[in-house]
């Protein structure tokens, strides 16, 4: 009687008994999350004893480098003004922003896994980003080399990108991590790590804040959906060293054993000590996490970093929160943000706008759970610190050079400067080479010809960049970024054009030689001799091993001296490897197809401009290995 009576219970509370098991499983996963949750976590090795007392902060750092106005709820006379920052993907380009290694991380010869490796980074080695293609950075470090890293695995200075966040990065200047409103021993009040600098960027001492690189563009995100209503990020971490963050969890558990109230506060179920400190790994090691607040704009300047603007908030009033930042504590709870409009609004921006994760236990913490991913899988911990910048101007390291145009005609040159020596552009590997050679044999001639035109080209900006678009006769176009740079017509000023060439530039259009500027003692007098110099200084001087392209053949210059047939001919002579926009196409084709069968042009000399071209496409992906025969 009494098994059929507990069967009967079971069955007719069997429903309500699943539901409570739900919801007290939800319960735990959303609102009493750990730190460490949603993470593969990786075990500490080490344990640390009870840390001495940190050093006091340095005489540059002011006890509040940006004046905070107490804890307030906006009022209308704050202003509503939409800051939403101008420009593009961030506030501004990474050019020039300061980066660092999260890992052993391989620089290399070229943005390719096959390329030569130049030298191997070690965790949290920095550098100056010069520019971006890809999934790849073009960096150059303190001892001035330079060379390409994946930056997958790579933290950049967030400073240098989003600026009109305001940065007060307490734990490295006087902690504010306490337990129960307790002080921590050797944390709290204490500088725990370096992470200020002068930024040359910006002209101003600023914190140093590192940040993965794959976190970047949703903390963008936040903070631009911030601006929008008047309010801005106040960030007080990001990165945090690995034996910061055991010597927090160390000394907080000790602080546990000393003290009832607190142990009760942080052990008591469904709380652990982990709840409010990652007691192995966290994700601020990862690069992964942010720990922030929100604040209503009361007052910002214009300032500028190069040619670039952006803003720098100069007054700003904190909305009021759950509590005080960084009060490792059931206190600090997301549970309790129902009453403080302000917690709510900034997870609106983390999680709504962004994607990012919240944690039970703390309402300042956000996870970004793809860039954690990304981290685990290049095995990054954090075990290193970072407190120097190598931060430059925008336009000191422009981005992205694939293309260049010379344009303007050619200088008048009496005597060249001496340049600094250039790599060539590395060669296709064997696999690649080989792939070339035989997609070039099932070539007809004409179709050999047809690959050394381009018919149209249009310029498109985009943000700081451009992009040539280059259509080809019937065949695959090919599209890269593009940095223009113009040398002017008559001062000699062919340094920086030799330094972008440097760079490992894809392409290079030269003029048509105008001499007007120059007449005093023109040195080009002739289109061909303008050709022939730039190709020459180009393949010879500067070991230039990428394609050479014509002027656009429709110039006046250029076709009131000479037919289409006679300037393509010509231009092929000189040394360039593609004729852009010839007057007469057929005329331009057919005359080239001609000089080759006469034997005047080589079928090698077409050969080694084709072999450049069909490398190139096939390193553009548009040239598939694929293909047995014709061009795509």
């Amino acid at each position: 009687m009494k098994r059929t009576s507990l069967a009967h219970f079971i069955i007719s509370n069997g429903i309500a008994l699943i539901v409570l098991l739900v919801v007290i499983l939800l319960a735990r996963i959303y609102i009493f999350e750990p730190e460490s949750a949603a993470e593969d976590s990786v075990q500490g090795t080490d344990t640390e004893h009870i840390a001495e007392p940190a050093e006091d902060v340095p005489a540059e750092l002011p006890a509040d480098p940006v004046a905070s106005p107490t804890p307030a709820e906006p009022t209308a006379d704050m202003g509503q003004e939409n800051l939403r920052a101008e420009g593009g993907r961030f506030e501004l380009p990474i050019g020039g922003a300061s980066g660092w290694a999260a890992r052993t991380l391989p620089l290399y010869e070229s943005p390719e896994t096959h390329a030569a490796v130049l030298y191997t980074l070690e965790a949290g080695q920095g550098f100056v980003i010069l520019g971006e293609v890809g999934t790849w950075w073009h960096v150059r470090l303190d001892a001035d080399i330079s060379g390409w890293v994946e930056h997958g695995a790579c933290f950049i200075n967030l400073p240098d990108i989003l600026p009109s966040i305001v940065y007060d990065i307490a734990n490295a200047k006087a902690s504010l991590m306490r337990s129960v409103g307790y002080v921590i021993p050797a944390i709290s009040n204490q500088k725990l790590y370096d992470a200020w600098a002068y930024n040359q960027r910006l002209d101003r001492f600023e914190f140093v804040v590192p940040a993965l690189y794959a976190m970047c563009d949703n903390i963008a995100t936040v903070q631009r959906a911030a601006l929008t209503q008047g309010d801005t990020l106040i960030m007080t971490e990001a990165f945090r060293p690995r034996q910061t963050q055991q010597t927090v969890a160390n000394n907080l558990d000790y602080l546990s054993y000393v003290n009832t109230e607190v142990y009760q506060a942080i052990n008591t179920p469904p709380w652990t000590i982990s709840s409010f400190i990652a007691t192995s790994l966290s994700n601020h090691q990862r690069g992964a996490a942010m720990d922030v607040s929100l604040a209503k704009i009361i007052s910002q300047d214009r300032f500028m970093a190069g040619n670039h603007e952006y803003i720098h908030i100069t007054e700003y009033a904190e909305y009021a929160m759950p509590s005080a930042m960084h009060e490792l504590s059931p206190a600090s709870a997301v549970s309790r943000m129902g009453d403080y409009p302000g917690a709510l609004q900034l997870r609106a921006y983390c999680v709504d706008e962004a994607g990012l994760s919240p944690i039970g236990s703390e309402w300042w913490h956000y996870n970004d759970l793809s860039a954690v991913r990304i981290a685990n899988s290049q095995g990054i911990n954090g075990d290193f610190s970072v407190s120097t910048l190598h931060s430059a101007m925008p336009n000191a390291a422009d981005d992205e050079y694939y293309i260049i145009i010379f344009s303007g005609g050619l200088p008048h040159i009496a005597d060249p400067p001496v340049l600094p020596e250039m790599a060539p552009k590395a060669p296709l590997n064997e696999a690649d080479a080989a792939h070339v050679e035989s997609v070039m044999a099932h070539m007809s001639l004409p179709e050999q010809i047809s690959a050394l035109f381009i018919v149209d080209y249009e310029l498109r900006a985009e943000g700081n960049n451009a992009y040539a678009i280059l259509g080809g006769m019937g065949h695959a176009d090919s599209s890269a970024p593009l940095s223009r740079h113009d040398l002017g017509d008559a001062n000699g000023d062919f340094y920086p054009f030799s330094i972008l060439l440097g760079e490992l530039v894809d392409f290079c259009f030269i003029g048509h030689g105008d001499s007007e500027g120059v007449a005093s003692e023109p040195v080009f007098r002739t289109v061909p001799m303008a050709w022939n110099y730039a190709a020459n200084y180009l393949r010879v001087a500067q070991g230039f091993g990428g394609i050479i392209v014509s002027t656009p053949m429709g110039k006046a210059a250029i076709t009131e001296q000479y037919s289409a047939a006679e300037a393509a001919i010509m231009a092929i002579e000189a040394g360039c490897d593609m004729i852009l926009m010839p007057a007469d196409m057929e005329a331009a084709h057919g005359a080239l197809i001609q000089a080759v069968e006469a034997g005047t042009i080589s079928h090698e000399r077409i050969h080694d401009s084709l072999r450049r071209i069909l490398g190139a496409k096939l390193t553009l992906g548009l040239l598939h290995r694929e293909t047995e025969a014709g061009v795509e």
